[in-house]
């Protein structure tokens, strides 16, 4: 069994006792009206740095993977050794997989989202498609741009 211990006294509203434990200091007037509260943003919208706004930072991360991949199709069809446009600094181009074949080969899916790094999946569109095998790819927000951090195919699982 547990229990809690209120502070004495004829307090018979529990919030209204537990705010005696822990005061809230009042904000002054004066700042107040200097600076806007957290939660009054222009339409509704969340500042890019506050943390509350990283909810959305998976979708953000998954609509920025078609563009992406068409880049990256675009410095393969060059023979780029890399792809400074769409991938971090030191990732080399891939050879072959769905990452060099367009946004219209594959679909993606966020497997996870760490904030400023997400991974997303790639799969063939074409089911019977033998000749592209899934691939992962890892994003990286930088300066408020996804790149792409880094490229591996997906293990095949014994079926």
């Amino acid at each position: 069994m547990i229990g809690l211990m209120w502070p004495e006294g004829s307090e018979s509203d529990p919030a209204s006792a537990a705010q005696k434990l822990r005061p809230v200091p009042e904000p002054s007037a004066a700042a107040s009206e200097e600076q806007p509260a957290p939660d009054a943003s222009p339409a509704g919208t969340l500042p890019v740095d506050d943390p509350r706004s990283q909810s959305g930072n998976a979708e953000v991360a998954l609509s920025a993977v078609p563009a992406l991949l068409n880049t990256f199709a675009m410095c393969a069809a060059e023979s780029a050794e890399s792809c400074p446009e769409a991938a971090v600094d030191g990732v080399g181009m891939p050879t072959d997989g769905l990452a060099i074949l367009g946004s219209d080969a594959s679909t993606a899916s966020l497997v996870d989202d760490y904030g400023d790094v997400a991974v997303v999946k790639l799969t063939p569109v074409e089911a019977d498609d033998t000749t592209a095998e899934q691939q992962m790819i890892v994003l990286e927000r930088r300066e408020q741009k996804w790149l792409v951090r880094d490229i591996y195919d997906v293990a095949h699982q014994p079926g």
